[in-house]
């Protein structure tokens, strides 16, 4: 498996080679691996390549979908996920963007897509919810942020972006299909993030329960917050139906 990152040089036509800041890309044609400097082998580059910071946990590795409403994913149902070993590219200090595609099979479950934790202490999860809500969370509940979701089943490209220099009510967009949502802040997140040790994709960290069931496609994640455009390309660069 191969997990396309920014400072790959044969990623001619992933948005990480245009947006300033992409510490991973995943190209579901490809896989994922680890990020930055950590990618150190010519099977972390290439197809079908031995990921050695992003791998699928034995017997739960999440399925390759050749062909999946228009492009190829990764089919996450049966609590498969990725487990990312930590590196420094995912330490987010002061601001982070996660977007991506998913497309849910089920709403009578929360869905996680990106978390982290530090050990069993919940740091940063994100995702739709079975109350038809999409949330990002910071501290368990100590960042709370919201918007409305809906329970469709179809595929929804979602940006999550943070920037602690902004005021606190402002710190967290939740973009879907490409347009700002309106968002609750039930609590705000905090101006710096905290320590993490562990990552999750499609999975929450903390305690390793709450797969994602369902599908994702071409997600990406960035050490700065994205602006509205960038979250535009990343959402056409392959679209889904």
């Amino acid at each position: 498996m191969g997990f396309w990152m920014g400072n790959v040089a044969f990623m001619e036509r992933s948005p990480a080679k245009d947006i300033l800041g992409c510490v991973a890309f995943w190209d579901a044609a490809r896989g994922l691996v680890k990020s930055g400097a950590n990618v150190t082998t010519a099977a972390d580059q290439a197809p079908g390549g031995t990921a050695d910071t992003a791998t699928g946990q034995p017997t739960l590795e999440p399925q390759f979908v050749a062909s999946d409403g228009g492009g190829p994913c990764f089919d996450f149902a049966t609590a498969r996920y990725f487990s990312l070993t930590h590196s420094t590219d995912f330490d987010f200090g002061a601001a982070f963007t996660v977007t991506g595609w998913i497309k849910r099979v089920s709403t009578g479950a929360d869905h996680h897509i990106f978390t982290q934790s530090l050990g069993a202490t919940e740091r940063l999860r994100m995702g739709p919810l079975s109350d038809g809500s999409f949330y990002a969370l910071s501290n368990g509940a100590a960042g709370n942020v919201r918007c409305a979701y809906g329970a469709g089943l179809g595929w929804r490209h979602f940006a999550v972006t943070y920037d602690g220099g902004l005021a606190a009510s402002s710190r967290v967009a939740i973009y879907l299909d490409g347009t700002a949502q309106a968002v609750t802040v039930d609590a705000a997140f905090p101006a710096t993030m905290s320590t993490v040790d562990k990552n999750r994709i499609g999975l929450l960290a903390a305690n390793d329960s709450n797969p994602f069931n369902g599908k994702m496609a071409w997600l990406g994640i960035w050490k700065r917050a994205l602006t509205a455009a960038e979250v535009l390309r990343c959402k056409d660069y392959q679209p889904r139906t």
